[in-house]
Formats: structure tokens, sequence, C-alpha cells
């Protein structure tokens, strides 16, 4: 019995000493796949890169964005707001979650504002995100509480990194 107890405690030390700390900040793909727009449908699928902020077990922040290419089907999400994207050589949407409960999270606004000072104006894609909340990965994807945000580039420049800050968290770049 004494083994037996000697064996689960050096067990449950190991375990512990593989803690990386008490914050961290995971990244996974989220895929939307088909779509439905007035009488059009489709198949492709919508690829979004997600970057997840943790206090322990607890998510504080997410951030969720893609490329929205002006040939995708899902670009007709848009509907008559595509107007406004005309003079953007790159389009993207992002959602953004904050607990409300968290203590010690950052308001959605930091977030927006890291972004716009990479460049990209925020613009209104309304239509785009009614569309997306009524998809049936949305609410696979438990995004109910994120806020969906659309951002142009209008400098003819690529965008290749968007880094995000947040304080306790190593910086990242959420486009990777």
């Amino acid at each position: 019995m004494k083994i037996i107890t000697l064996i689960l405690t050096l067990l449950t030390l190991c375990a512990c000493s593989s803690y990386r700390g008490h914050n961290r900040t995971d990244k996974m793909l989220v895929r939307l796949k088909g779509g439905i727009y007035e009488d059009q449908k489709w198949d492709d699928t919508l690829i979004f890169k997600r970057t997840s902020f943790y206090e322990g077990a607890k998510l504080n922040h997410d951030m969720i964005i893609t490329k929205l290419d002006k040939t995708s089907p899902f670009y007709q999400w848009m509907g008559d707001q595509k107007s406004i994207l005309d003079n953007c050589t790159e389009v993207f949407v992002a959602l953004f979650y904050k607990d409300m409960n968290a203590i010690r999270a950052v308001p959605i606004s930091y977030m927006r504002d890291q972004i716009i000072k990479t460049g990209l104006q925020e613009i209104t894609i309304q239509n785009f995100a009614y569309y997306l909340r009524q998809h049936y990965a949305f609410d696979e994807w438990i995004l109910t509480d994120h806020k969906v945000y659309g951002y142009c580039n209008r400098s003819g420049v690529k965008t290749r990194k968007i880094h995000m800050t947040m304080p306790g968290y190593r910086r990242v770049n959420i486009l990777k």
C-alpha cells in the first residue's frame, strides 16, 4: 500500500511540474462549411484563425479573424454593403469575445484599437454579421457572445501580421 501511495504521489508531483503558467494562449481554426444567400447555395469553407486567451482554465478573451476574399461566395453575405468595400484591397472579418465577469479582462475596444493601429479601418458589416449568426456552425462553435467587426485595408500593402498584445500574455500574431 505504501508503494502505491508513493507512486501516486510521485505521479502527481510530475504532473504538477508540467504546469506552464496561469495565463496561456491557444490557437486553432474555425471552419464554416457551406452557405446560402438569396437563391445561391455553396459548399465552400470559410476558415477563421482563432486565438484564445485563458486565465487558468477560464476563457477571458477570444479573437477570431479571417481575410474575406472578394471572390469567395461568402462575400455575398455583404449584400448591399459591398459598395463600401470597393476600394478595399483586403477585407477582414473579426469576432471578439470578452468575459464580462473577468475581473482583470480588458474591454473589446482594446483589441479593436490594436487592429486599427496596424492601418486597417474598421467598417460596418451588419449584413455579413446577420448571415454569419444564422450559419449552423455559429452555434456549434459557441460564438453567440462574440461581437462581429469588419476591417478594410486601403493601403494596397498586403497585411501579413496583426500583433495582439494582451496584458499578462505573450504577444501573438492573430493572422498566423
